[in-house]
């Protein structure tokens, strides 16, 4: 959805994390850090020096975690739905784990689909929207997915927010229930000069539930860093 928007005006990758959609399964043991290195071999493969980059939930963390590690390599910052690096494991751990990690006691991602779809939506997901997100839960791949689990919630703070530097767009979505929009609020009020933008009506995975919105709130960001540079 959002690179068919927005690859007009911009070079546009997606790629999937070890473990995810069409990438390897995980191999041995899994650290968090893994996905920032995954992260620095796609843009060293592609041979792009600087990038947007933009996350959302865990990929937001890895968004952060890559300016941390490589700040001269980023434009700009699209944090989305995501914790923040200064506190990136949840408050309720105990009921996260679980909620993630009982299901996959079947051996089944059916069942992990079940357990999460209605965390993940907003009140007026359309019936094409919610298909759609069930089908990327049932793709993941349980095995793996036991190994990203623990890795997620062993992550030690590692950015402090007023450090970042570079144009930062915070999205939320006023029914979030993974990323609550307090939460994403506080975040945007300790980035410097940061852009908050909430969308009405949206769970977790917005960029799915209101494409539109979404796509116009990313171009308009972009647009804005463009039109300062042209100033």
């Amino acid at each position: 959805m959002q690179m068919a928007a927005l690859s007009d005006g911009y070079r546009c990758v997606a790629f999937d994390f070890r473990g995810y959609g069409d990438s390897e399964d995980v191999g041995g043991e899994l650290n968090f850090f893994d996905f920032v290195e995954d992260t620095r071999r796609v843009l060293d493969d592609l041979d792009i020096d600087r990038c947007h980059l933009f996350g959302l939930s865990m990929g937001g963390l890895v968004a952060q975690a890559f300016y941390a590690r490589e700040p001269q390599r980023i434009l700009s910052l699209g944090l989305i739905a995501c914790r923040p690096g200064s506190a990136p494991v949840f408050e309720d751990r105990q009921q996260f784990e679980q909620e993630r990690s009982r299901p996959l006691e079947t051996g089944s991602a059916q069942a992990l689909a079940d357990a999460l779809l209605p965390r993940l939506l907003g009140p007026s997901v359309s019936p094409e929207a919610r298909a759609g997100i069930r089908d990327s839960l049932e793709r993941l791949r349980p095995q793996s997915y036991r190994k990203v689990l623990p890795a997620r919630l062993a992550i030690a703070p590692f950015l402090a927010l007023d450090q970042i530097a570079v144009p930062t767009l915070v999205i939320a979505g006023t029914h979030d229930r993974v990323a609550p929009q307090p939460q994403m609020e506080s975040m945007a009020a300790a980035i410097p000069g940061s852009v908050l933008k909430v969308m009405p009506q949206a769970g977790h995975l917005m960029n799915i539930e209101q494409p539109d919105l979404f796509n116009r709130l990313v171009r308009n960001f972009l647009m804005s860093l463009e039109n300062e540079r042209a100033v």
